[in-house]
C-alpha cells in the first residue's frame, strides 16, 4: 500500500510542471495570435469611374456600388458611349472576401440612341453624306474582373468579356443628297454598325471607398 502511494505521489509531482508548462504554453499562443479582423456586416459604398471596349458604362462613365458580405456587390452606372447615353445595372460576385482578386459579373445596359449626320468615302469612290436615327439599344455583358488594392480602401480593376445585343439595332439612316434609303449592305451601314455594342469587352478602372 506504502509503495502505491509513493508511486502516486511521483506521478503528480513529474505530471504537475508538465501540465502547468502547457496552459502556460496555450495561453502565450492565444496572445501572440493576432485577432482576426471581423467583417462588421455593413454595406460599403464605392465611387466607380471606368473607361474601355463595350464597357458597362460607355467610352467614360460614373457608376454607385454597393458592397456586402465581403462578396457581392451591385450598383448602377452611366456615361457616355458611341450609341448615346449609356446607363446599366450591374453586380458582381468575389471569389474572395474583401473584394479583392477575382470576379464575375453581369451587367444589363441600355444605349440611349442618337441622331447622326456623318460622311463615309469607301475606297476611290467619292464621300457619301448621310444623317439618320440611331435607335435605343439594349445590351447584355458577361465579365470576368481582377481587383488589386489601392491605398487603404481603393481598388484597381481590368476587366474583359462579352457583350451582346438584347434587342434588335434600328437605324433609319439616308443619303443626304438624295433621302434614299441606306441599304444594310452598304459601306456606310456597315460602318455605322460597327458603333453598336457587342464583341469583346476590355475595360478598367477605380473603385474609391467612400464609405
Amino acid at each position: 500500500m506504502k509503495k502505491q502511494i509513493l508511486h502516486l505521489a511521483l506521478m503528480l509531482i513529474i505530471a504537475t510542471p508538465i501540465l502547468a508548462q502547457k496552459k502556460s504554453t496555450s495561453k502565450s499562443k492565444m496572445i501572440d495570435e493576432p485577432k482576426q479582423v471581423q467583417d462588421d456586416g455593413k454595406p460599403k459604398i464605392f465611387l466607380q469611374l471606368s473607361s474601355g471596349l463595350d464597357n458597362p458604362h460607355g467610352l467614360f462613365g460614373i457608376a454607385a456600388d454597393v458592397a456586402f458580405k465581403n462578396k457581392f456587390m451591385v450598383g448602377a452606372g452611366l456615361g457616355f458611349s458611341s450609341w448615346g447615353t449609356k446607363y446599366n445595372l450591374h453586380g458582381s460576385y468575389f471569389l474572395k472576401e474583401n473584394f479583392l482578386g477575382s470576379a464575375f459579373g453581369i451587367s444589363l445596359n441600355r444605349g440611349s440612341g442618337f441622331f447622326l449626320n456623318a460622311s463615309a468615302k469607301n475606297g476611290n469612290q467619292p464621300a457619301n453624306d448621310f444623317s439618320g436615327t440611331l435607335g435605343p439599344l439594349s445590351s447584355v455583358n458577361i465579365m470576368y474582373s481582377r481587383y488589386w488594392k489601392v491605398g487603404k480602401k481603393s481598388r484597381f480593376f481590368m476587366q474583359t468579356g462579352i457583350a451582346s445585343k438584347l434587342s434588335p439595332l434600328k437605324m433609319d439612316l439616308r443619303y443626304v443628297s438624295s433621302g434614299i434609303i441606306v441599304n444594310k449592305e452598304s459601306f456606310e451601314y456597315g460602318s455605322t454598325k460597327i458603333l453598336s455594342p457587342g464583341g469583346l469587352i476590355a475595360n478598367l478602372g477605380f473603385l474609391l471607398r467612400l464609405k
